[in-house]
């Protein structure tokens, strides 16, 4: 029986209020909200069970070299890809790494993230962004529009992002939106605090019109953005 998850957020989303002066905070009594929230909960308890719970098992190993390990599973009919490694920074630093997607430009290395804006603050523990991602050559650029929020469940952390649809940011022009099934990550920090064993799962449907070498290749970047974060911190401080 899996472990049900209650939402513990020892440090918040503070600084991220401090660099957004204007955040909006949503008003948590339309159902659309309510449809955020839940979201996340239901993606705090998916992280926890494809971890150390229900669906812990049967990932397949495709890659293991350079300190990365990378598995992929079948769920539901949906493709989930994971990557493994060990990020030298603690759970506190990643998540306000992670947790603030105007940042990401700093630590994705993949050459397909173009933007990120942050549009609300859901709770207390969870956000509402919009991601923009590159178009190619005769394909359309990208966008999500997520909701996103984090939790400590004993000494291990655990973030997650899924898509949602929100009524004040509808599809823009010459861009097609994406669904992200998931975008998860689970830390477990050593004894120290100082480094921790991370874990990535991400699932998505680009949808639209797109060759599947494209999609491939996306699928297997995903698991590279652990070496990517911890490349990050090693860089900043050497």
């Amino acid at each position: 029986m899996s472990k049900e998850i209650v939402i513990d957020n020892p440090f918040g989303f503070d600084d991220l209020r401090e660099n957004y002066p204007e955040l909006v905070t949503l008003d948590k009594e339309k159902d659309e909200v309510k449809t955020m929230i839940s979201t996340v909960k239901k993606g705090l308890q998916e992280i926890y069970d494809k971890v150390k719970g229900s669906e812990s098992d049967g990932w397949k190993e495709t890659y293991n070299k350079k300190g990365l390990i990378k598995k992929v599973k079948d769920i539901d009919n949906i493709h989930y890809v994971r990557g493994e490694g060990t990020i030298h920074a603690s759970p506190e630093e990643i998540i306000r790494l992670i947790g603030d997607i105007r940042l990401r430009s700093k630590w994705d290395k993949t050459g397909d993230f173009n933007t990120g804006t942050v549009l609300g603050e859901v709770t207390e523990w969870a956000t509402l962004s919009r991601v923009l991602f590159n178009g190619q050559f005769m394909v359309q650029q990208r966008d999500f529009v997520l909701a996103g929020g984090y939790t400590k469940i004993e000494k291990d952390y655990m973030m997650v992002a899924r898509s949602v649809e929100y009524s004040g940011y509808g599809e823009q022009k010459k861009t097609t939106r994406a669904k992200l099934h998931s975008s998860d990550w689970y830390l477990t920090p050593n004894e120290e605090g100082t480094e921790c064993h991370a874990i990535y799962i991400a699932a998505f449907d680009l949808c639209g019109r797109i060759p599947q070498k494209i999609t491939n290749r996306v699928c297997n970047s995903q698991p590279e953005l652990v070496t990517m974060v911890d490349n990050y911190f090693k860089k900043i401080k050497k």
